[in-house]
């Protein structure tokens, strides 16, 4: 038997979200980010980790990570195609939701238009899925954290994860990955350049579309984008306010 997929219908709803990435600007904001949830009491969906807050829900999108934290958070699982059925232990089957993915990725999407629709996640990378998934809470507001993207530079291209924010686990896979081989920071950083086109489309949709008031912090990196450009859509920015 399958699992039961991530929807409207199966997520809990509440006016306040907080989605939680892996990347290293949340230790800047973390002791902000504890002030908003203990004063919002939002529904958490983090990623891949436990954190220093809570997770409601954890987005898992590759069977390594899963099958290292099945078991060590609270809060129900969200498993991507790449997770199978069987590898959800018996005793947190209840606890485990199936993420469907729409036939769109965010690398190949084209339309100027965003849209999330019926249940249906673009498949990109965890922090995104966890944003997307957000918007079946129905939140009115929504704060995110922590998604960073690649670091490159003229020699290397590096994923690099927070350093205090993060609850370690022997079996944590948190060490810096770098690719210097020339073909793999080619499709790296094309990667990163599509991720960083897609980010202006998404806060399109979720603010006004959708009518979210957004929330995000300076330091997050988002792929690179412009922060002035976050601003005219409606995002706040909290930190540098202008």
């Amino acid at each position: 038997m399958g699992l039961p997929i991530v929807s409207f219908k199966t997520m809990k709803q509440s006016d306040n979200v907080v989605v939680l990435g892996a990347g290293p600007s949340i230790d800047a904001v973390h002791e902000k980010v504890r002030e908003w949830y203990d004063a919002m009491n939002p529904i958490v969906i983090g990623t891949h980790h436990k954190y220093f807050i809570p997770s409601s829900y954890t987005v898992f999108d590759t069977p390594d990570r899963f099958l290292n934290m099945q078991g060590k958070l609270s809060g129900f699982y969200l498993v991507g195609d790449r997770i199978r059925a069987k590898d959800v232990k018996r005793k947190y089957k209840k606890r485990a939701l199936r993420i469907r993915y729409g036939p769109v990725s965010l690398l190949k999407w084209k339309a100027d238009r965003f849209v999330v629709k019926s249940n249906e996640v673009p498949y990109g990378a965890p922090g995104w899925d966890a944003v997307c998934i957000a918007t079946f809470c129905r939140p009115k507001n929504l704060l995110i954290a922590g998604i960073d993207g690649y670091f490159i530079s003229k020699s290397k291209v590096s994923i690099e994860h927070a350093k205090r924010s993060l609850i370690k686990y022997a079996s944590n896979t948190r060490a810096i990955r770098v690719f210097k081989n020339a073909k793999q920071r080619a499709k790296y950083s094309l990667h990163e350049k599509l991720r960083k086109k897609m980010v202006p489309k998404i806060f399109r949709y979720l603010v006004r579309e959708l009518g979210i008031n957004v929330y995000i912090y300076e330091e997050s990196r988002f792929h690179g984008v412009d922060k002035n450009c976050l601003r005219e859509i409606g995002v706040h920015v909290i930190g540098d306010e202008k």
